[in-house]
């Protein structure tokens, strides 16, 4: 008895160990490479916290294992930090904002075929100086709906980027508006087949020119559709692995392009990753994180169930200073929360 005991908790130690392992490599993998490694990523958190379980009751029972329970939590305690911090602001004279919101189409809550005036009417108000806009909607023929002539009237320069879809009521896609001019434009990437595409807008910054990204990777689409449990578990599941695949692709061209610019860079977004992810950790690997060098608290920016994630980000170059980054959660009319980024230029 005791025996069966004692391999049964080696068994378990073994299976935690190489949990752990795996988990930790899924960051490195790409997952259109190896997709399962991108569901071992979403399990990120919950290793850390079980990893801290055992690790106080290896202290409280005077066990052994503790060190290696440590050892792991000590490796995680890193990623812990893309999560949550505490970071202060700095002064933000001669700051330049930087808006990043994923607009929804500019669609009432939970009603599809109604437009919000108050949506639209925030975003040609605000006064960022650059804003990245995903979702974005917009049709000369109807005021109400003429988001890119209100914000042409308020002084913005603009580049938008019409994706293909059947509903010709509209044209969503990726816009960048700017109070500087912009000088020339282009596309990274693009799925036809969706809203999904990554642009960027080389802006006359003085003497300089600065270029700025604004990148909606595939979405996650986690609504499940069929009725039956288990039809919606292959469904969410398919989703998943599909989802996950596509960013990984995406993000490789994206960065190879980045290579390539001529100019500093901003990267701004609807990544549809959390901290705890492939694509995440190899646009950190290349840039900085705005949330982590001056955000605050969870920076959580889905404003949909679960609610608890952040998978907007903002992504800047060496030649950037950033004094503050912010998430707007009063703006709840869309499904995400917008971000602010207040930089130095170069």
């Amino acid at each position: 008895m005791r025996l069966t005991k004692i391999l049964r908790r080696r068994i378990f130690i073994i299976a935690i160990i190489l949990l752990n392992i795996f988990c930790y490599a899924s960051l490195q993998i790409p997952p259109h490479i190896f997709w399962p490694a991108a569901f071992l990523s979403y399990g990120f958190p919950v290793i850390i916290c079980l990893n801290l379980i055992l690790l106080t009751l290896a202290l409280i029972q005077k066990r052994l294992t503790a060190f290696i329970w440590f050892l792991f939590f000590l490796l995680g305690a890193p990623y812990l930090l893309r999560t949550l911090r505490f970071n202060n602001s700095k002064k933000l004279t001669n700051t330049v904002r930087v808006l990043s919101f994923n607009a929804k189409l500019f669609r009432m809550p939970h009603v599809y075929n109604q437009f919000s005036t108050e949506l639209i009417n925030w975003i040609a108000t605000d006064s960022s100086a650059i804003k990245c806009i995903q979702e974005y909607s917009t049709n000369p023929t109807w005021a109400g709906l003429d988001v890119t002539g209100q914000l042409k009237a308020a002084g913005y320069d603009g580049y938008t980027y019409v994706a293909e879809v059947d509903d010709r009521q509209h044209n969503p896609g990726l816009a960048i508006f700017s109070t500087y001019k912009i000088i020339s434009t282009g596309v990274v990437w693009h799925n036809p087949q969706s809203l999904n595409a990554a642009i960027y807008a080389d802006l006359q910054y003085g003497e300089k020119v600065i270029r700025i990204y604004n990148a909606h990777f595939t979405s996650m689409k986690l609504t499940a559709r069929p009725d039956d449990w288990l039809g919606k578990v292959s469904y969410l599941f398919q989703q998943l692995k599909i989802g996950s695949v596509n960013r990984s692709k995406q993000v490789n061209i994206l960065l190879e392009h980045l290579k390539n610019s001529p100019y500093p860079y901003l990267v701004c977004g609807d990544f549809n990753e959390t901290p705890y992810s492939y694509v995440y950790s190899r646009m950190r690997r290349e840039l900085t994180n705005a949330f982590e060098e001056r955000g605050s608290g969870f920076g959580f920016t889905l404003n949909q169930k679960p609610y608890f994630l952040r998978i907007d980000h903002q992504f800047f170059g060496k030649e950037f200073k950033l004094q503050k980054y912010s998430v707007d959660r009063s703006m709840t009319i869309s499904d995400h929360f917008p971000t602010y980024g207040y930089y130095i230029l170069p």
